[in-house]
């Protein structure tokens, strides 16, 4: 006789019971392996044994054996919303007895959560996370939270961040204060003038000091004045708010006369604490490298 093929549409048609079969030994394994942790109160084991039974195989019995696991661990929200599945009839069919086992177990369940009210919280637009993970308080400022301990951050555009440790009871309530302080813009900067120690240094209109100067100054540019035995030596700096502008006036170079270029050195510190130096001189040559200040440039000095 020859071999009877067999067509591959039959064969795909006939998979499914083998492999549905399997399944549902697989979840009644790790079913009775949950309940015998159960029983013994090995709840994290249980639950974790019965979210897989209910993954594989949604049964009434995996999702209410799962919900008092996860009481036991503390997971009272999550358990709340096994039962809420359980009662909306996503996960089979419940006799009355079920159902009103299923409601009871509910309400003592729901009875144990907690709330964290936000005392005055501030500014409106308030960004929550409960954990790290993002929360969204209810009108009244709360919201709620499984029994323990919680870490709380707030943070919102324009204000400093802030967090908060909070610990709520089974079925407590806690109150936290998050009023978040405004980020204070910077409104002045501040300009440092070096030069040699017999020089008088003058910041035109803000002060004068023998061999450098540093002011706080509001924004804008300022004439800078070095005068003592190498001569008068002059250049315009601008201050920016938040920023520190440090200006050095030195000497001309050997060999250079009647020039009206003078070696400038001007760094310039942001908040982030970067320095970048600029060096000048000449009559407008290409930007070099330089081993101090790295980025090199020309600038026109006024006399």
């Amino acid at each position: 006789m020859g071999l009877v093929k067999v067509p591959l549409l039959l064969l795909l048609l006939s998979a499914p019971p083998a492999i549905a079969g399997e399944d549902e030994a697989l979840a009644r394994r790790w079913f009775d392996e949950g309940r015998h942790a159960l029983s013994t109160g090995r709840f994290a084991e249980a639950r974790d044994l019965f979210r897989q039974s209910l993954e594989k195989v949604p049964k009434v019995g995996s999702a209410f054996n799962l919900a008092v696991a996860l009481r036991g661990t503390g997971e009272s929200m999550a358990a709340v919303a096994v039962l809420d599945r359980l009662l909306a009839k996503e996960l089979g069919p419940l006799q009355k007895a079920q159902r009103e086992e299923a409601e009871a177990l509910r309400r003592q369940t729901q009875a144990e959560i907690g709330i964290v009210l936000l005392r005055d919280p501030s500014p409106p637009n308030l960004n929550l996370k409960l954990d790290g993970i993002e929360v969204t308080p209810d009108p009244n400022g709360g919201f709620f939270v499984d029994a323990g301990s919680h870490r709380i951050e707030a943070s919102a555009p324009g204000h400093q961040p802030k967090e908060a440790r909070v610990e709520v009871e089974r079925g407590g309530r806690a109150e936290v204060e998050l009023r978040l302080d405004p980020i204070l813009r910077p409104t002045t900067g501040t300009l440092i003038v070096e030069a040699d120690p017999e020089d008088l240094v003058r910041i035109i209109g803000a002060g004068e000091a023998r061999g450098g100067l540093e002011q706080n100054l509001d924004p804008g540019r300022y004439r800078l004045e070095a005068d003592g035995p190498s001569g008068l030596r002059a250049i315009e700096a601008e201050v920016i708010a938040g920023e520190t502008v440090r200006v050095k006036l030195q000497p001309e170079p050997k060999g250079v006369l009647q020039s009206p270029w003078l070696w400038i050195g001007v760094g310039v510190v942001v908040a982030a604490g970067v320095v970048v130096g600029v060096l000048a001189f000449g009559g407008g040559p290409e930007p070099i490298r330089d081993p101090v200040y790295d980025v090199i440039q020309t600038l026109n000095v006024q006399r």
